[in-house]
């Protein structure tokens, strides 16, 4: 009982008091003559000298009246148990005030709820008054009511030649890890993801324990002392700091071993610089994928532990099949290494049953698990763990049970496909073609085309009732992703299909359409490309958008022979759009006079709303300033070297754009001669070209590989040539950076930033323009301008490299070196 503590007027401190005090106090543990100098003083007296005391002032008060947290990370870490036990049972706290000491754990909160309590300040005279001032008791009030950006905590526990080590936490989500950056001397250098594991941290703060950072430098220059300091990159806080003294020349010897460090580096690099040609070489053309197959083998890259326990179900879907068909895809499971499997044959005929029943005698004359292979309903009490869906005319290779079953090691996993070929008869690998290396999952591509193929793992209890159709397994995932489920991708070829048979794009529509529903404004449409790049079986998804206005941006300088065509087309495109174009000219300087005149008329007719511009080109700056006086729910960015070729590109970028997972959305750009310009930037895991264009020169007509270039798709970024994306979500992500990215980089950048807040990027062919290629100042590729675009590019590298470095949409069995979905990688 809280009437029975020793806590009156004259209770005597103890040895627990004392330490308990500098701990709540000061965050630190005492010395031991420290500890005996206030031992038997009366308890009020020793904690009003601890809070009234310079340390105190200085180390917490006076930062929380800045609003930041105190020097030293006191706040670091959440207050030990047995300090809030202390406080709770020793001090004269009201019930109430006990009861939340005991519960919180953050800093502030704490020292809110001790302070404030009557009972307390009755009993010790402090109070939120004394020993606060007014500023710090508000900057403590401010940091309670944000615990979430100040329940993060870094440290910088290393500093070498190469790298700054540490680790940063967020104590309100321990499995979330957090991106940081490093700034020196107040400029940025590197952004990384604080996620690798440390059994210590673990230990030391619960959770996922994957909490460590490893962050590039560029060194440090002769004996002057740098400052480093860990920001939280979605907040730009401050996490940590760090001072760091550059090593002085030393004698001759020092002097020598640095020459031999510079040659030994300068050797690593032209190693490394040679090194993914040297690989490349090794690898095959897509077209060889029979003969790389051969070499390398397809079913590798798939993670095969974890999973031993999970009994599978092997469904095999008959229909069309012949017995010696049925009789292979049952021997590939018997292969299997995977043990715990039973096989269901579904959509046999009588005489397929006699057939299926000859052959489970065979194979128990051969001491073969016969007993574990069934007609569909011969076993209804059969259990298991995963339902694994599959033509009859397929073969699975030996890890592939192993493969799907590991895959559910995540709990929220619904689903899981993988990539697949086909084999001639016989099926000497030599002789297997058109693969289909696939992206991971894409809701948006899945819903034009049943990409994920026939074979496919489900949960137990996830797997379709009914099999009325081959397409049933491809329209299951994407009932299950509509529902929120996780649908997971093995980039490694796990089935082979005596062949391919063609997708119906009526029975594929109707799918989509039962699970997508008929909200208002929805149409599901057989798929039909403007340049007749139509890839079989697809569908088109149409939305109408609930935007009024869509703003239109177009930066320019003079050009009348680029501009006029550009804004001829965009105007001209007007009546065929459901949303009112809000069109403006971001005028950067124009001398011309034929360009001022063209540009007046327009806007004497109330077509276009000019904005002048004077300074150095800044195209992300130039962007940012138009923003603000746009009308439109829905921004378009717009080159003034493009033109209009959809009729409609407005509404389907704004349907897009305003959808509340979807960040950005690009279009398909075309050169004068009607080759792809862009399709989408691919991601490649290396610093130089870090980011590449898609489809670069293949015909319009061409839809590229699995229909990447005429499909609606996922991307990691899309260029800013023509880019779509909500006006409430450009302003939440900052805008473009124009400090950073004044002319190169700033569309990749936003989309990255975008997706690190949850909002993918869309390429959507649907929209489709002429693009002349940076006509308007020139392609970056020559003296200032090329050392720009490069800049630029290591800058996003170290920004969002880490981060981005793998594509997802980008299956890792291509070559990373060679044009993109052309060439295959040798595999290790």
């Amino acid at each position: 009982m809280h009437g029975e503590k020793s806590t009156g007027a004259h209770a005597p401190a103890t040895r627990e008091d004392v330490v308990a005090i500098y701990a709540f106090a000061l965050g630190r543990t005492p010395d031991e003559e420290a500890v005996q100098a206030f031992i038997g003083h009366d308890l009020p007296f020793v904690i009003g000298v601890f809070f009234d005391g310079p340390e105190f002032r200085d180390r917490v008060s006076s930062p929380l009246a800045e609003r930041r947290p105190p020097a030293g990370g006191l706040f670091a870490e959440d207050v030990p148990a047995w300090v809030r036990t202390w406080l709770a049972d020793r001090l004269p706290v009201s019930a109430a005030a006990a009861e939340r000491l005991r519960e919180e754990r953050f800093w502030p909160a704490v020292y809110q709820t001790l302070f404030t309590d009557q009972n307390f300040q009755a009993w010790s005279g402090l109070s939120p008054v004394r020993p606060f001032t007014s500023d710090a008791w508000d900057g403590l009030t401010y940091i309670t009511d944000n615990a979430g950006l100040f329940r993060r905590s870094a440290e910088v526990e290393n500093v070498d030649a190469d790298w700054v080590q540490g680790w940063a936490v967020d104590r309100q989500a321990f499995d979330r890890a957090l991106r940081v950056e490093l700034w020196v001397d107040g400029r940025f250098v590197s952004s990384t993801i604080a996620d690798g594991f440390r059994r210590d941290l673990q230990d030391r703060f619960g959770g996922s324990g994957a909490f460590e950072f490893r962050l590039p430098h560029p060194g440090f220059p002769n004996r002057r002392t740098a400052s480093l300091e860990i920001r939280d990159a979605e907040t730009g806080r401050s996490l940590a700091t760090a001072t760091q003294t550059g090593l002085p020349n030393g004698s001759e010897a020092y002097d020598a071993l640095v020459s031999e460090v510079r040659k030994l580096r300068e050797s690593l690099d032209r190693i490394q610089s040679a090194l993914p040609t040297a690989i490349s070489r090794l690898g095959f053309p897509l077209s060889e994928y029979g003969e790389y197959a051969a070499a390398y083998g397809c079913a590798g890259g798939a993670e095969l532990s974890g999973g031993e326990g999970r009994r599978v179900l092997v469904s095999l879907m008959a229909e069309g099949a012949g017995p010696d068909e049925v009789e292979d895809a049952v021997r590939s499971v018997l292969d299997q290494t995977h043990q715990r499997w039973a096989v269901e044959v579904t959509g046999l005929d009588a005489h397929g049953e006699q057939q299926l029943r000859s052959l489970r005698f065979r194979l128990a004359g051969m001491g073969l698990p016969a007993d574990q292979i069934s007609a569909a309903g011969e076993d209804a009490n059969r259990t298991y763990d995963i339902c694994l869906l599959m033509p009859a005319a397929s073969l699975l290779a030996p890890t592939a049970l192993a493969s799907f079953s590991s895959a559910f090691e995540d709990e929220a996993v619904m689903a899981v496909y993988a990539d697949s070929d086909v084999f001639a008869p016989g099926g000497e690998a030599a002789r297997r073609h058109d693969p289909q290396l696939r992206p991971d999952f894409d809701f948006d591509l899945l819903c034009q085309w049943p990409y994920v193929g026939d074979c496919v793992a489900f949960r137990a209890g996830a797997a379709p009732a009914e099999l009325h159709d081959r397409l049933v397994p491809a329209a299951t995932v994407l009932r299950l992703a509509e529902e929120g489920g996780r649908i997971a991708h093995i980039p490694a070829v796990l089935t082979s299909h005596r062949a391919r048979p063609p997708v119906d794009a009526v029975i594929w529509r109707d799918h989509v359409r039962k699970v997508l529903g008929d909200a208002p404004g929805l149409s599901i449409e057989l798929g039909h490309d403007i340049f007749g790049a139509d890839v079989e079986g697809a569908v088109r998804v149409k939305r109408r958008p609930a935007s009024r206005v869509v703003s239109v941006i177009v930066p320019t300088r003079n050009a009348l022979e680029l501009l006029k065509p550009c804004l001829d087309s965009v105007l001209r495109s007007a009546a065929d759009n459901a949303v009112a174009l809000d069109l403006i000219v971001i005028d950067h300087a124009s001398d011309d006079a034929q360009t001022r005149a063209y540009l007046n008329d327009l806007q004497d007719q109330s077509l276009v709303r000019v904005l002048p511009y004077d300074g150095p080109f800044n195209w992300a700056l130039m962007n940012n300033l138009a923003v603000e006086q746009a009308l439109g729910q829905v921004l378009v960015f717009l080159n003034n070297d493009t033109v209009v070729i959809s009729p409609d590109w407005l509404d389907e970028l704004a349907s897009q754009a305003e959808r509340a997972d979807v960040g950005c959305v690009g279009a398909r750009l075309l050169y004068e001669d009607g080759s792809i310009q862009h399709a989408g930037f691919i991601a490649r895991d290396r610093e130089a070209n870090f980011l590449i264009h898609d489809g670069v020169g293949a015909p319009a007509a061409n839809p590229g590989y699995m229909g990447r270039h005429a499909l609606t798709h996922q991307a990691v970024a899309v260029t800013g040539a023509c880019l779509a994306i909500e006006t409430k979500k450009f302003l939440a992500v900052g805008g473009f950076d124009a400090a950073h990215f004044p002319v190169e980089g700033n569309d990749v950048d936003l989309c990255l930033r975008a997706w690190s807040q949850g909002l993918k990027t869309l390429y959507d062919p649907h929209v489709s323009l002429y693009h002349l290629e940076s006509k308007s100042r020139g392609f970056s590729r020559d003296g200032e301008r090329l050392k720009v675009a490069e800049a630029a590019g290591r800058l996003l590298w170290r920004r969002w490299g880490e981060r981005f470095r793998r594509d997802p949409f980008f299956n890792p069995r291509f070559d990373r070196e060679a044009r993109p979905f052309t060439r295959l990688r040798p595999w290790p």
